[in-house]
């Protein structure tokens, strides 16, 4: 899954994901919900959103957007919206879009009032989120590939900071990759990761130092 960073923008084309605190929708959201008539507050009323954390709401083909999807995502309390909630935020939103048929995925997520984090800073954090939940296993499956087989392939983090959130990501993104061959090792079975085989993993990661 490649992970980028662009410009803020919520109409594009694929899933859009936007998100509400407790206290209402965050701006992104809110011009989502002007461009497609009320169609976001009308389903928030249908569907009882309140914007707490875990909540998704998902509006398909929408009029007035170029989105095929748009999820609006509960972010919680405004004042408590951390790193790790924006983390819990991009893993919610990766892990219901990952093998769903979903290609293209777009967050358009706004720092709420009252937030701590720097726009780079937030987008980083999606983005881990987002590359963590992507992680799969199916190496040794002999059955239902398609059904298990990841889809979105593209994920875009809109930011007002793209080159501070680049910045940000590089490290991250490596202890994503650090996670993701810690995972690998341990879902080999045991008559395949040997003390011998580990060690030799092991062993050809002395390269990075």
């Amino acid at each position: 899954m490649e992970i980028g960073f662009a410009a803020p923008a919520w109409n594009r084309a694929g899933t859009i994901a936007v998100a509400a605190t407790d206290e209402g929708l965050l701006p992104s959201a809110a011009a989502v919900d002007k461009a497609t008539s009320g169609a976001l507050r009308r389903a928030m009323e249908a569907s009882r959103f309140k914007g707490k954390t875990g909540q998704v709401l998902e509006l398909l083909a929408p009029s007035g957007v170029q989105a095929s999807r748009v999820l609006l995502v509960g972010a919680g309390a405004a004042n408590k919206f951390d790193a790790r909630a924006a983390e819990r935020l991009a893993a919610g939103v990766t892990a219901r879009l990952l093998t769903g048929g979903e290609t293209t995925l777009t967050f358009a997520v706004d720092s709420p009032k009252g937030a701590k984090m720097k726009p780079a800073e937030l987008a980083a954090h999606l983005a881990l989120g987002a590359q963590l939940r992507s992680y799969s296993f199916h190496k040794y499956r002999t059955k239902q590939l398609d059904e298990y087989q990841p889809t979105l392939a593209t994920v875009t983090i809109g930011t007002e900071d793209a080159s501070g959130a680049k910045k940000a990501w590089q490290q991250k993104r490596a202890v994503a990759d650090g996670i993701f061959i810690a995972r690998d090792l341990v879902n080999e079975p045991p008559n395949v990761m040997s003390p011998q085989e580990f060690a030799a993993r092991a062993q050809a990661l002395s390269k990075l130092g």
